[in-house]
Formats: structure tokens, sequence, C-alpha cells
């Protein structure tokens, strides 16, 4: 979903990147900031991949609720499997919208937590359960505190859609399915 919308003049917010694995493949392509809350994944990352030959990456330690970034300063946001761990959504997406550019792309992904996607999760890792739960008191970074229905309504309150993938396959209804992509474009309201 993204491949087309990179080049060295392109700029890319990769947040919640983790240990920048996925920022590392954007930087052979465009100018690239990998964004993280968690400081240890950041320097995890520098032990893991070592130091940068290439100065079109770089990496900030932030909130997604507090972007340190001027407004319109992205033309693309990248943001996988990471707006379901986010408690101020609404917030998040805000900050998201502020830093891009008028008309530019927001590339995002989340699972889209099912009974189907519960039942298999289950299966095969029955310790490792992160889906959304109703106990609200779990906390950690893989509890997820939204559902897809909502990061769907909020993303679609500031942005619109222009392209949706789901894992394994568009035609399977949500029940069927177990991630999807969206490709959306930043509303000027």
């Amino acid at each position: 979903m993204i491949g087309s919308l990179l080049d060295t003049k392109t700029t890319v917010l990769d947040l919640g990147c983790g240990t920048g694995y996925f920022s590392r493949y954007l930087s052979s392509k465009a100018i690239t900031i990998g964004v993280d809350v968690d400081k240890r994944s950041l320097i995890e990352g520098q032990i893991l991949f070592g130091k940068l030959k290439s100065n079109s990456i770089s990496f900030v330690c932030a909130d997604l609720c507090h972007l340190p970034f001027r407004s319109g300063s992205a033309d693309v946001v990248v943001c996988a499997s990471v707006l379901e761990h986010i408690e101020d959504l609404d917030g998040a997406t805000k900050g998201i919208k502020y830093v891009l550019k008028k008309d530019k792309i927001l590339v995002t992904g989340y699972p889209l937590e099912t009974a189907f996607l519960k039942a298999l999760i289950r299966m095969f890792n029955p310790k490792d359960y992160w889906c959304i739960n109703q106990n609200l008191s779990r906390t950690g970074p893989y509890v997820h505190k939204q559902t897809f229905q909502t990061i769907r309504a909020v993303l679609r309150s500031n942005f619109s859609l222009l392209r949706r993938k789901k894992i394994p396959l568009d035609f399977l209804p949500d029940y069927l399915s177990f991630y999807e992509c969206v490709k959306m474009v930043r509303r000027n309201n």
C-alpha cells in the first residue's frame, strides 16, 4: 500500500516503530523518522541493527498524542499494529492528522478481533491471550485498549478511505478475517 508513495523526497513517520525494523526498510526508499513511546525498544533496535550508515533515518521517543513535529511535516504516516494499544485513540488520531500534510496519506493496520481470531490465538498460544479484554484492570504494552470497530470509526472521522485490504482475503466478512490494512487520506476539516 505504500510502495508507490515513497521516494527520496518523501518524509515518512513510522509511528509505534518498536525496534525500528520497518523504519529501516522505509529509510531505503524515503526520509524516515521512527517514533515509539518505549525508549527501551528504540535502544534495543540500535543494539540489534547497529549504527546506521544512512542520513535518511532517525528515531524519536514520543507519545502519539504528543508528537514533537510541526503541523504538516509528514508526507506519509505509517502506523502498523499500534492504534489498538492507544488509550486516547481520538487524541492520537488528531495528532497524526496534525503532522500529516494536507491531502497526504496514512497507512495503518490493526487486528480484527473476532471470535474466530481469538479462537485461533487460544489454539496456538493459549498463554499469550493479547486480544481485548473486558477486565479493564489488565495493563501492559500488549493489551488492546480499542476494538477494531472503534478504530474504524475514529479514523473515519478524520480521514477518507482510499483502500482497504483484509487478511487473508478481501472478500471475507469481518468475522473470518484476521487483520485489516487501510490507506487513508487526510481530510481538510
